[in-house]
């Protein structure tokens, strides 16, 4: 019974201080956000589309007439399995990007071995003699290195170690 007569009081108590906002944004201002959205959208398009109509227009002004005595040139074709159907391979400048990888390797291979292995010896214009690489090795194996005698000036170094410390570095000796 207490508690009937208690609960009648909680009713009526408010505390002034403690308020928050009743009112939430409706429908309508949310449209007019997206309306002034669009309309400010479509204006910027049109702002951005008229600077560069403005901008083609002045460099069309910039640019240099042709000359009427240079001769017209057809357009290239385009082919059915062309990647790039608007270039002129004939005139488009070297160096160009390798099509083929694999051929242009093998290429430079035999070009690389018919120079280091040519069929003959063969002499030069400045009067060095070409011989294949096998036949410079044989040649070699044959007579030996060319060696300088000791005494000459820019005669090769000698190696001598140190017999009484083996962990010292040898020594050179002229």
């Amino acid at each position: 019974m207490a508690t009937d007569s208690n609960h009648g009081m909680h009713d009526h108590l408010s505390n002034p201080e403690v308020r928050y906002e009743r009112q939430d944004l409706g429908a309508r201002n949310i449209l007019y956000f997206f309306a002034v959205l669009l309309i400010v959208g479509v204006i910027i398009h049109f702002v951005v589309y008229g600077v560069y109509g403005a901008m083609e227009h002045v460099v069309a002004k910039m640019d240099v007439e042709p000359n009427p005595l240079k001769p017209v040139e057809a357009p290239p074709r385009a082919g059915v399995l062309q990647n790039t159907p608007m270039v002129r391979m004939q005139k488009f400048p070297e160096p160009r990007l390798q099509s083929d990888d694999i051929t242009d390797m093998r290429l430079m291979l035999w070009k690389e071995s018919q120079i280091l292995n040519p069929g003959e010896p063969w002499q030069d214009a400045s009067g060095a003699v070409h011989i294949s690489i096998d036949q410079a090795m044989k040649q070699i194996a044959q007579k030996g290195l060319p060696v300088r005698k000791p005494g000459t000036p820019g005669a090769a170094v000698a190696w001598q170690s140190n017999a009484g410390n083996p962990d010292a570095p040898p020594i050179l000796q002229p």
